[in-house]
């Protein structure tokens, strides 16, 4: 039933274009958006305001607080533009429809597009930005509130603005729903400003009609504020304020446009930075950790350390010369701040020239317990990391590498000057050589760290770039380098001509301002009584003279001053310490930590601790949590209840330390137990109780028979029922025992549960160690083997080895049941070096008599000589060969390289004899 209006009078000719142009506007919105602009009841202002509310209100704990004031600021912004139309439909709504005004039909489309983000959530800031845009160009007309009644021109005008406010909201909800974000990721921040989108183009025609619309408003306002001169100030005031948002407006987009360019530049570099490193074969790691630590360093410095460097003419020099390649060493012993120097040297040149590209390359070393990528001790890799930096800083450099990406080809490693090859592949002194604006700087840190042979193709390859450069001007590359004096007085027929400056000759003042920043936080050293002082003023001439550059030395002896002041001692004693070679404060702090808790730990936590050292002190690899806690339950056959992560942390912290999921020992007890002749106290030899001998000579001197008789039946007795009592030697804890952990023993001690846990039937509780088994037990009955040899140990520990090693050789279960743990057990146990460390153990006459009958039997069995190197494991091969014909769950290639390993190391005929 059609609905019934009143009756309306005859509309003129430009009513009925208007209504015509609202028509068409009508159905561009409906083919846009596939929504009728009047399927709805006529919506009000009220209305939109209510759903507004609604749809952009935050949920209570829903959204951060940023994300709250951002919907507050998109939900203020909507509204003015509401206000504004409603201002604007109100002036103009006779004739320009028959059932729905103008401000209906804008708040209809604006109701559509407002209810998106309801089923879109990512687009609420880009339906902000479109309103923010809208509402700068429509404040202008707030003055048509003071008028009663519009110019024709100005109302036909007012028209095809609303009418472009919903051909906005239609091209919007077109790009939301379809379109453009059907095939992207939504959320951009500026989606609907995009030149692509539509709305951008419907925004500058929004924004002429507005222009035009404009130069008549003036002239009505004119005409309508001269009538009133009241109302000239306030309308001067709101122009004012209209022009001052539009500046704002203009330097914000500036502003907005200077920060898409960044990101798109950085997002450009960031993808070629990419590339370069899959093309390099490894991950943007290493440059993004050597970037965090040069920033760390930069961070942590002291405030006005140093200076004395910048002042330096070796420096200056080395940062100004253009002529050649420059090279500056800076050399000394470790911990003499050199790596903070590279940080206070990067600011500098930073500081002076903000173009300049930086690389920084920290080595290392070779950590043998680390499981982890972390050998450092590699020239090339230090080169390819600072060539990511570079590419990171210098957006010509990325892209011309990056470039290369499908003709790049890696150097042949077996060719002469590997290192000098990749040098040229990486284009470095290409780089620096033909860009003019090029500043590279190659910051290496450590080279004392690498080994001898890599240290010499260090220097060669910075020889051989640095000749080169020598031939082409204004060569913007250089070089500085750190390490010990003794490696740079090892290689100077490479470093010459070079700069060369010894911190510790020269970083006193920096040594000052340690020690008073440490003085400054330290609450035991303070005081203001005479002895405190007179001390504090000891400390302050001694110790920087005595610390020799070393800011390690100034930190123990420090900790040995509070140690001094905390036990009550006297000043002169204080005073001794200082005096004392700071060399040795290392172990005299080492020695008083495990005196402090020889005497807070009990029996129980001593015993507990003494097994966590051998594990890892001597261990070849760093354990967690889990394989230390399998190795405690392994070593008592109980599990305590308490948290082992906790004991870690409060009663054993001074010794061991959580690092990257993996337990460490503090390096200077580390020291303390490794080397074999220490003095530890408590540390007791190894007794050898089978070749221990008691003689006793008896002499007899005037004497008669029974008392003779007598005597030896006593002694008879007491020798034949044990009735020998002796008073135990008493311990300066009670009886409790001390810390201890010596070298031999400890291999042996591990080397013996090791084959105790491969014996024994697969437990969950020492599970975690089986892999550490499989892999390493073969090294530690080598050091066993050593230590035997060198009579460190006795026979017990010869018997108990050497009869769990045959039990695991001929029992073939017992590797059987953990195969499947490692994919690697043939190199471990069929590496040349573990075949001789086996099959010298079961060659040993020694061994052998220590033996039962069965075990001896099965050694000449099995480890005959004429059975080739490795016959022992012929019962464990054929027990893998068995199972890979026949299981075929079990891994075919681990399977294989056992199999084929065996053969090469026996005769092939001793071996299909065995089979058969």
């Amino acid at each position: 039933m059609s609905a019934k209006y009143p009756g309306r009078t005859a509309l003129t000719t430009a009513e009925l274009e208007l209504q015509f142009m609202w028509q068409q506007a009508e159905l561009e919105f409906s083919r846009l958006t596939r929504k009728n602009l009047r399927a709805d009841q006529g919506k009000r202002l009220e209305d939109v305001l209510r759903e507004l509310e609604e749809k952009y209100q935050p949920q209570p704990g829903s959204a951060r607080e940023s994300s709250t004031s951002n919907k507050n600021k998109i939900r203020d912004t909507i509204s003015k533009v509401l206000n504004c139309i409603q201002l604007l439909g109100g002036l103009v709504a006779d004739g320009a429809s028959v059932v729905f005004g103008p401000a209906t039909l804008c708040f209809n489309a604006i109701s559509f597009l407002i209810d998106v983000p309801n089923k879109i959530a990512d687009v609420y800031e880009g339906i902000g930005n479109l309103f923010e845009e809208v509402s700068h160009f429509l404040a202008l007309f707030k003055i048509y509130e003071n008028f009663s009644e519009l110019d024709p021109d100005l109302r036909d005008g007012t028209h095809k603005l609303m009418m472009s406010v919903v051909r906005i909201c239609g091209l919007s909800i077109k790009i939301i729903e379809g379109g453009v974000l059907h095939h992207i990721k939504i959320g951009a921040k500026v989606a609907f400003l995009k030149d692509d989108s539509g709305v951008r183009a419907e925004l500058v025609e929004f924004k002429a009609l507005i222009d035009k619309q404009s130069h008549v408003t003036e002239a009505v306002t004119l005409q309508h504020v001269l009538s009133n001169e009241d109302k000239l100030a306030e309308a001067l005031r709101r122009q004012y304020e209209s022009a001052e948002k539009i500046g704002n407006i203009e330097v914000g987009v500036k502003t907005l446009v200077a920060d898409l360019s960044d990101r798109k530049l950085q997002r450009i570099t960031s993808e070629r930075v990419d590339t370069m490193a899959k093309m390099l074969g490894m991950t943007e790691e290493p440059a993004q950790e050597a970037r965090r630590a040069i920033q760390r360093m930069k961070d942590n410095r002291l405030k006005g350390s140093a200076q004395w460097l910048m002042e330096m003419q070796e420096y200056k020099e080395w940062k100004t010369d253009t002529d050649q390649l420059p090279l500056l060493l800076l050399c000394g012993e470790p911990k003499t701040g050199k790596s903070y120097l590279l940080a206070a040297i990067d600011e500098d040149l930073r500081d002076q020239d903000p173009t300049v590209a930086i690389a920084y390359y920290k080595f290392s070393g070779h950590d043998a317990k680390s499981n982890k990528e972390k050998n450092r001790d590699d020239v090339v890799s230090a080169l390819k990391s600072m060539a990511l930096q570079l590419a990171g800083q210098y957006k010509t450099y990325s892209k011309e590498m990056a470039a290369l990406k499908d003709d790049f080809k890696p150097p042949d490693p077996g060719k002469e000057l590997f290192e000098k090859q990749w040098w040229d592949k990486l284009q470095l002194s290409k780089y620096a050589q033909m860009k003019e604006e090029a500043h590279i700087v190659l910051l290496f840190d450590g080279v004392d760290e690498l080994s001898d042979s890599n240290t010499t193709k260090f220097f060669k390859l910075v020889k051989a770039v640095r000749d080169e450069g020598q031939a082409i001007a204004k060569a913007r590359l250089r070089f500085l380098v750190t390490g010990k004096v003794k490696t740079f007085q090892n290689t100077r027929q490479y470093t010459t001509p070079a700069g060369t400056i010894p911190t510790s000759d020269y970083n006193e003042p920096d040594i000052m301002l340690y020690l008073e920043q440490e003085l400054e936080g330290d609450d035991v050293l303070q005081g203001g009584h005479v002895e405190m002082m007179d001390l504090l003023k000891s400390i302050r001439k001694t110790l920087p003279t005595k610390a020799q550059g070393s800011f390690s030395a100034v930190q123990q002896k420090l900790e040995r001053v509070r140690e001094a002041v905390e036990s009550d001692a006297y000043l002169d004693d204080v005073e001794t310490i200082l005096a004392e070679d700071t060399a040795e404060d290392v172990d005299k702090l080492a020695h008083k930590v495990i005196g402090d808790l020889n005497a807070s730990l009990n029996a129980h936590d001593i015993e507990q601790l003494n097994e966590l050292l051998k594990w890892t002190i001597f261990g070849y690899t760093y354990f967690s949590v889990d394989e230390l806690r399998a190795a405690l339950f392994l070593s008592s056959g109980r599990a305590p209840l308490q948290a082992f992560e906790k004991k870690l942390k409060n009663k054993y912290m001074r010794v061991l330390h959580l690092e990257g999921g993996t337990v460490r020992v503090d390096w200077d007890i580390s020291k303390l137990f490794a080397g074999s002749d220490r003095g530890i106290p408590g540390r007791e030899a190894a007794l050898d109780i089978d070749a221990a001998k008691i003689t006793m000579t008896i002499s007899i001197n005037q004497a008669d028979t029974p008392t003779v008789q007598r005597f030896l039946w006593d002694l008879t007795e007491r020798v034949g029922i044990g009735r020998f009592d002796f008073t135990p030697l008493k311990t300066g804890n009670d009886g409790k025992g001390v810390i201890e952990c010596e070298e031999a023993r400890a291999h042996y001690h591990l080397a013996a549960h090791l084959l105790k846990l491969l014996c024994d039937d697969p437990d969950e509780r020492t599970k975690p160690l089986v892999y550490y088994a499989l892999l390493y037990l073969p090294l530690h009955l080598d050091s066993v083997r050593e230590a035997l040899g060198e009579k460190k140990l006795g026979n017990l520990e010869r018997r108990t080895i050497a009869k769990r090693l045959v039990d695991l050789l001929s029992d073939v279960e017992g590797m059987e049941k953990f195969w499947d743990t490692s994919d690697d057990i043939h190199e471990s146990w069929l590496s040349n070096d573990a075949v001789f460390t086996i099959q010298s153990w079961l060659d040993d006459f020694k061994t052998r008599e220590v033996l039962e009958p069965r075990e001896r039997r099965w050694i000449r069995q099995y480890a005959s000589r004429a059975d080739g190197r490795g016959g022992f494991y012929r019962p464990m091969t054929i027990m893998v060969a068995r199972h890979w014909l026949q299981d075929s769950a079990w891994r075919a290639r681990q399977s294989f390289s056992w199999v084929d390993r065996f053969i090469a190391l026996v005769s092939w005929l001793r071996f299909i004899a065995g089979l058969l």
